[in-house]
C-alpha cells in the first residue's frame, strides 16, 4: 500500500512542478505572413475565363487584416532573367481583378482572388509568351511572402 502512495505522489509531484509558466507560447507575438498557396507559373485556360489565385494565412494576427494582389513589373523581369522563355506583359485591356484586396478576421486563414481573362480576345494577341505577373501587398502591420504567381498564355 505504502509503495502504491508513494508511486501516486511522485507521479503528482511530477504533474505539478513539470508545468514552467515561462515556457508557454504567447501567440500574439508570432506575426502572420500571407503566401500563394501554389506559387510558380500557372498557365491560362482558353476554356476558362476565371483564374483563382489562393492565398494561405499563417502566424497569429491580433485582429483583423487584409492582403492586395497586384500586377508586379519587377517579378516579370525577374522571371525572364532566370527563365528560358521570355514573357511579355499580357495588355490591362485582357484581364481584370474585380476585388483585390482580402479582408482575413482572426481565424481565417485561407482567401481566394479572381482574375478575369477576356480569352475571346486573346486571339489578337501576336505570337509569343504572355503573362500577368502577381504579388501580395499588406498595409497592415503583417507580413507577405516573397513568392508569386505568372498567369501565363501562349499565343502561337
Amino acid at each position: 500500500m505504502a509503495k502504491k502512495l508513494i508511486i501516486v505522489a511522485v507521479a503528482a509531484l511530477a504533474l505539478l512542478t513539470g508545468c514552467n509558466k515561462s515556457q508557454f507560447i504567447i501567440y500574439e507575438d508570432i506575426p502572420s505572413i500571407y503566401y500563394f498557396s501554389s506559387p510558380g507559373v500557372v498557365f491560362i485556360r482558353a476554356d476558362s475565363e476565371v483564374q483563382t489565385i489562393s492565398v494561405s494565412k499563417g502566424g497569429y494576427p491580433k485582429g483583423n487584416s487584409s492582403v492586395s494582389i497586384e500586377v508586379s513589373t519587377a517579378v516579370l523581369i525577374a522571371y525572364n532573367t532566370v527563365s528560358e522563355v521570355q514573357y511579355d506583359l499580357m495588355p490591362a485591356g485582357l484581364y481584370s481583378i474585380e476585388s483585390p484586396t482580402l479582408v482575413f478576421n482572426r481565424s481565417t486563414i485561407f482567401g481566394e482572388f479572381e482574375v478575369k481573362i477576356k480569352t475571346s480576345e486573346l486571339s489578337t494577341l501576336t505570337k509569343g509568351w504572355y503573362a500577368i505577373p502577381l504579388k501580395l501587398t499588406s498595409g497592415d502591420d503583417v507580413k507577405t511572402g516573397s513568392d508569386s504567381v505568372m498567369l501565363v498564355w501562349q499565343k502561337l
